[in-house]
């Protein structure tokens, strides 16, 4: 019995010590399972120290609980997750690196007390576990009070001057907090370089201060969380509130309970985005611009900023009102699908919206607040389409996008950037009104314009084709010329103009039109600068039928006679070396002058004797030819048959001298002149007697012969 008891007791001992194990085995599980839930009740539960919790959602668990996995992801502003997978634990686990949490009595931590009811203030080194202000960069819990919950038990985020500016604030599972406190209208300011995040059931509140009317900003570089209670609990709240993303990397607003509006009903409230890095605020969460109090926000969007939204059912709701004057990318079809509050929409004409949806719209008063844009951005594979007319005060971009008109014009200010992109022109028109504007890439249009008062220049893509379907519009003014000019000098741009073609005052250069049709610049106060294909600037000039030359005797001498003191005078004709008119005498009894003068004078000019050196045949019974007024050519048979010629050059025959075989040759006096660069004198057949005159000379007489004796 004895040795049963022994046994049995043996038996109880090991069963106990199974339950311990096994019991330290779940703690061990347990604790594993709730990886990164703060302890929401440890101010309740002696005080202990609470985690700081920096991370956007729980890390996800294993399939098969891992006991190297001991922490938690570092938060959005500590940096990212980096991989390290144990080689020790053959799980087939991908396992991370993880920051253990950083707790209450950490260097850089600063708590809230718990032990403590009512208003504690930020301002109040009492109020904080160190006994002092947390300090630029730290990391700040605000626990709940370790007693019954209150709303009326919080940490006011007062600020008396310091300007506050730590590393991120956490407001844990049912702990309270509250804007303003300071009792004056002094700006005040907080700065968090990392996250603000508010746990399930925490509460940021709004608090009805006594005293001035308090100015309060809040500046959140990092993620903002709302997983709780934004705003409500006092009435009559009186403070100016800003909540402000300022980050200069990747941001996300969101949380599952959304952000709403804080200040109360008796101050003013606002939202700012002055994120202007590349990556920009991306809202994952709707957005209430209306406080607790009934105040609309005011949502501004500064200069270059951007914001973005995680999906495309993303809302602005509201009574708020929106300026934009900063960027935004639209996940929805239309701009009011993501601002959709009723407020006042104002969209600054150095805003640039870009549209990623595939089916976007744009109708000016229907789904966007207003027709005057800023710049225009139809992002990669997104399509947009035009329901009314719109103009564009900045660029519009087409990357790799679709943009169909329809019949809605655009009238664009800036430049016109077709990056791979298509356009569908329809039956609208493109209207260039901005000063000197570019055009880049290859586009059809349907309608182009572009007409100025004073001098622009309108750039073409050196390696870019622009075809015009429909009218090519392109007008300077007097003494202003619209210059069009590659963007690369010395390349010719391109141009396709298939209709009409309407221009003046236009400056060309480095143009190729390789339209079959010249485009026509004559009579367009166009100017050539050189360069240019298939441009025609100057008539081409019309032939013009040379007129038929009337010979007018002028004192310019054709030809002159220049009788020579030998026996044979020889006219010399000049400039006509062929008139030479030669009397030859022989010492035969038949003597033949063949001076055949051919005269060929201008046409329709009429041969007459006039004091003008020219040949007029006058025959008279002496056979005497009278080339010049000065020069009378006589020839002269003496009885040794020789000519004479006077130093005057008149050869004066005998009486008894005469010519046959013509008695009285009647020449006319008209000869009918044919043009010839040198006139040669063609008398006509009725002046020419014989063919060749021959003076026949009286016989000498002859002795008579004596009979020889």
């Amino acid at each position: 019995m004895k040795r049963k008891k022994n046994n049995s007791a043996g038996a109880l001992a090991l069963q106990i010590a199974l339950a311990v194990a096994l019991t330290s085995i779940s703690a061990v599980l347990l604790a594993s399972s709730f990886k990164g839930v703060p302890r929401s009740a440890d101010s309740q539960l002696g005080g202990q120290s609470s985690d700081v919790v920096r991370m956007i959602a729980p890390v996800p668990q294993d399939p098969a609980p891992n006991i190297f996995n001991t922490g938690f992801n570092s938060d959005s502003a500590g940096g990212t997750v980096l991989n390290d997978d144990n080689p020790a634990v053959q799980d087939g686990v991908q396992d991370d690196v993880y920051i253990p949490l950083a707790q209450c009595g950490d260097p850089n931590v600063w708590c809230s007390v718990t032990n403590m009811s009512g208003t504690l203030l930020w301002s109040d080194g009492a109020s904080w576990d160190r006994g002092t202000v947390p300090a630029t960069g730290a990391d700040v819990i605000i626990r709940p009070f370790n007693g019954p919950y209150s709303t009326s038990n919080f940490v006011a985020l007062d600020d008396t001057g310091s300007h506050p500016n730590v590393h991120s604030i956490t407001i844990q599972t049912t702990a309270n907090a509250g804007i303003g406190g300071s009792g004056s209208n002094a700006q005040q300011t907080f700065t968090i370089t990392g996250d603000f995040t508010i746990q399930s059931s925490g509460l940021l509140r709004d608090v009805r201060w006594a005293g001035a009317q308090e100015n309060w900003t809040m500046r959140v570089a990092g993620n903002f969380t709302n997983d709780g209670t934004m705003g409500g609990i006092s009435t009559n709240a009186k403070v100016n509130c800003v909540l402000e993303f300022n980050g200069t990397g990747a941001q996300t607003v969101g949380g599952a309970s959304g952000i709403t509006a804080l200040g109360g009903n008796a101050g003013t409230t606002a939202f700012l985005v002055s994120n202007t890095s590349t990556s920009g605020v991306t809202f994952a969460a709707n957005v209430n611009t209306v406080n607790s109090g009934n105040i609309n926000a005011t949502t501004t969007v500064s200069a270059n900023a951007l914001v973005k939204f995680a999906v495309a059912s993303i809302q602005f709701t509201g009574g708020g009102s929106l300026v934009l004057n900063g960027l935004t990318e639209l996940k929805a079809p239309t701009f009011n699908g993501h601002y959709a509050m009723t407020g006042t929409r104002t969209i600054s004409t150095a805003s640039t919206i870009t549209y990623t949806n595939a089916a976007s719209l744009i109708t000016p008063g229907v789904n966007i607040p207003s027709a005057t844009l800023g710049n225009l951005v139809i992002a990669p594979g997104a399509g947009a389409t035009l329901g009314g007319a719109i103009t564009v005060s900045g660029n519009l971009t087409m990357d790799g996008a679709t943009l169909s008109a329809v019949v809605n014009n655009i009238n664009l200010v800036g430049n016109w950037n077709n990056t791979g992109g298509t356009f569908n022109a329809g039956s609208a028109s493109v209207i260039l009104t901005g000063a000197n504007q570019t055009i880049s890439g290859s586009t059809t249009f349907n309608n182009l314009t572009k007409t100025v008062a004073t001098a622009r220049t309108l750039t073409f893509d050196a390696t870019g084709t622009q075809t015009i379907t429909g009218t090519m519009l392109l007008q300077g003014s007097s003494g202003q010329l619209l210059s069009l000019r590659s963007s690369s000098f010395g390349t010719q741009w391109k141009i396709d103009p298939q209709s009409v073609r309407t221009i003046a005052f236009l400056d060309v250069q480095d143009s190729n039109n390789i339209n079959a049709t010249a485009i026509n610049a004559v009579g367009t106060n166009s100017v050539d600068s050189g360069n240019n294909t298939n441009w025609v600037f100057v008539a081409t000039p019309t032939p013009t039928p040379t007129p038929t030359a009337t010979a007018t005797p002028t004192p310019t001498p054709t030809a002159t006679a220049t009788p020579t003191p030998t026996s044979t005078p020889t006219p010399t004709e000049t400039p006509t070396p062929t008139a030479t008119p030669t009397a030859t005498a022989t010492a035969t009894p038949t003597e033949t002058p063949t001076p055949t003068p051919t005269e060929t004078p201008t046409p329709t000019a009429t041969q007459t004797p006039t004091p003008t050196p020219t040949f007029t045949a006058t025959p008279t019974p002496t056979a005497t030819f009278t080339p010049t007024p000065t020069a009378t050519a006589t020839f002269t048979p003496t009885p040794t048959a020789t000519f004479t010629p006077t130093p005057t050059a008149t050869f004066t025959p005998t009486p008894t001298a005469t010519f046959t075989p013509t008695p009285t040759p009647t020449p006319t006096a008209t000869a009918t002149a044919t043009p010839t660069p040198s006139p040669i004198l063609t008398p006509t057949p009725t002046v020419t007697p014989t063919p060749t005159a021959t003076p026949r000379a009286t016989p000498r007489p002859r002795p008579t012969p004596h009979p020889r004796p």
